[in-house]
C-alpha cells in the first residue's frame, strides 16, 4: 500500500518534505503559515494520535490555538494495570475466560476471549476492549474462569472430582492451570493447599465456585500510550464538517483520523476510520 501511494505522489509530481517537525500553523489573510517558513492555500492535520509514540501534544495545542476544543486525551486498547499479588504470580500465563468491567459495582461491558497476566496487570483481546473505560474510570475486572458451566455445574464437577487422597493442589489437574488453581484455592480462603479435599464442605466447594466465576482484580489505569493501540479524546467533533472533515473554525484546514475525538474497539475500526474521513477529505480539498 505505502508503495503504491509513493508510485502515485511520483507521478503527480508531489513534493515531499522529510524532518520538519510542525511547531506552529498560523492563518495569515488567505494563506496558512507552517513554522513561518512555508506557506500553503490548505492543510490537512493527519498526523494520528498518542498511541505508540512518545507522547507529543504539539499539534493539539497547535489546533487548540487556532480555536478547536481538546476533549482529554487517554491511551486505550492497552494494557490494563493492578496491584493485585496474583498478577505477578500467574505472569505469562494465557487463560481463555468471559471479562466483566465494573465502574461503582455497577457491570459495564462483558468480552470474552484470552487474557494474559502479566507482572503489572492483565492484558489480551479481551482486556483491550475493556480498556476504554479502565482509562477513564476507577473500575475492577472480574473473569469467569469457568464460562461454560454456571456455579451449580462447577459444583457438582468439584465433587465428582473428589477422591482418597487428593489435595486441594491435585483437584484442578487436567482443568485449571496449575499456578491459576493455586491462587483460585487462595482466594477462595478454604485452607492450605495440602488439605484434602475429602474434608471439603459445601461451603467450601461453593467458595471455590465462586472465585473461578468471578475471580477480582482491582485496576489502577492503563500502562502508558506507547503501549496503546488507540487514543482516547482529541479535537471535538463538534468543531469539523463530517461531511467535508473541514474545520468549522478555520476555513481551508482539514482534519482526519485518528487526532479527533474518535476511537473503536479493536478489528480495524480505528484504521477505517482514518482511511474513510482521509477519502472524504481528499475528495473535498480539490474542490474550488
Amino acid at each position: 500500500m505505502l508503495d503504491v501511494l509513493r508510485i502515485e505522489i511520483d507521478r503527480l509530481n508531489v513534493n515531499i518534505i522529510t524532518d520538519f517537525y510542525v511547531t506552529d500553523i498560523s492563518r495569515q489573510h488567505s494563506k496558512f503559515v507552517i513554522n513561518k517558513e512555508i506557506e500553503a492555500d490548505k492543510v490537512i492535520i493527519a498526523t494520528g494520535g498518542l498511541a505508540g509514540v512518545k507522547e507529543d501534544t504539539k499539534i493539539y495545542d497547535i489546533l487548540a490555538h487556532l480555536g478547536h476544543t481538546i476533549i482529554p486525551l487517554k491511551p486505550t486498547l492497552v494494557h490494563v494495570k493492578s496491584k493485585s499479588e496474583y498478577c505477578k504470580m500467574l505472569q505469562g500465563i494465557r487463560v481463555k475466560v468471559q471479562a466483566r468491567i465494573y465502574v461503582a459495582n455497577k457491570l459495564i461491558r462483558t468480552e470474552a476471549g484470552e487474557v494474559l497476566f502479566t507482572e503489572d496487570g492483565l492484558s489480551g483481546p479481551a482486556i483491550f476492549q475493556l480498556s476504554r473505560i479502565a482509562s477513564l474510570n476507577k473500575c475492577y475486572i472480574t473473569l469467569d474462569l469457568c464460562p461454560t458451566l454456571n456455579i451449580e455445574e462447577i459444583i457438582n464437577t468439584i465433587f465428582l472430582r473428589i477422591r482418597d487422597n487428593i489435595s486441594l493442589e491435585e483437584l484442578f489437574i487436567g482443568w485449571l492451570n496449575k499456578k491459576v488453581a493455586i491462587a483460585v484455592i487462595k482466594v477462595a480462603n478454604i485452607g492450605k493447599l495440602s488439605r484434602l479435599a475429602h474434608d471439603l464442605e459445601y461451603e467450601d466447594v461453593l467458595a471455590l465456585a465462586n472465585t473461578m466465576k468471578s475471580f477480582r482484580f482491582d485496576i489502577n489505569g492503563t500502562r502508558p500510550f506507547k503501549f496503546a493501540q488507540a487514543t482516547i479524546g482529541g479535537v471535538s467533533l463538534n468543531d469539523v464538517n463530517l461531511n467535508t472533515m473541514e474545520s468549522k473554525k478555520v476555513k481551508e484546514l482539514y482534519i482526519v483520523g485518528e487526532v479527533l475525538d474518535v476511537d473503536g474497539d479493536c478489528g480495524g475500526y480505528n484504521l477505517q476510520w482514518a482511511w474513510s474521513t482521509s477519502m472524504l477529505a481528499a475528495n473535498n480539498i480539490g474542490k474550488l
